[in-house]
């Protein structure tokens, strides 16, 4: 018997594994981050759909095999979402200090960076200007001194709290393929 270090598909069982489908085109880097957001929506949507029949001539999955390749692919969105919350809180941070954010429960007031940021602010990696902490920086001259400030702030604290609940669920999704690796189709 000869050693071939080529890798011949064709030996592989079949009916145990099927081909994940090919990955969507990219987003036409002219959609909106908007857009982007809604279509990824969109897709889990369909993706719901198409694996919700459990028996008939559409079942949405045939083998434990499906199943890992599904979650593959919702473990890969996952692991893209902290990235996409950071950049909305450093995005928002930054267009606080520059003075282009303002709040419908407040007139419109002119805020000098200096007093926004107060000696509390850094140059983050990238350019983002954060606080100490890295969730944004508040003027804190007094209780509501600056309410764009604190609610820029406040929303930097829950996007990283979704950071931190995406960190959760990607480790359970980790958790799950490696139980779900183990399984095989019975016929």
């Amino acid at each position: 018997m000869q050693f071939s270090p080529s890798f011949d598909p064709s030996l592989l069982p079949t009916e145990r594994f099927s081909d994940p489908p090919d990955p969507p085109d990219p987003p036409d880097p002219l959609d909106s981050p908007a857009t982007c957001a809604w279509e990824a929506a969109e897709a889990v949507r369909e993706l719901n759909h198409a694996t919700l029949s459990m028996t008939g001539a559409r079942t949405g999955y045939r083998h434990p095999c499906d199943v890992d390749a599904v979650l593959a692919g919702v473990q890969a969105l996952v692991e893209r979402l902290p990235q996409t919350l950071s950049q909305a809180s450093a995005w928002l941070t930054r267009q606080d200090h520059l003075g282009k954010i303002g709040h419908d429960a407040h007139p419109p007031q002119h805020r000098p960076v200096a007093d926004r940021a107060a000696d509390d602010v850094q140059h983050a990696p990238g350019g983002v200007i954060a606080g100490g902490d890295g969730r944004g920086v508040v003027a804190a001259t007094g209780e509501n001194s600056d309410p764009v400030g604190s609610a820029v702030a406040s929303a930097g604290a829950a996007l990283e709290d979704a950071v931190q609940a995406v960190g959760v669920l990607g480790a359970a999704l980790t958790r799950a393929r490696s139980i779900n690796s183990h399984l095989t189709g019975v016929d």
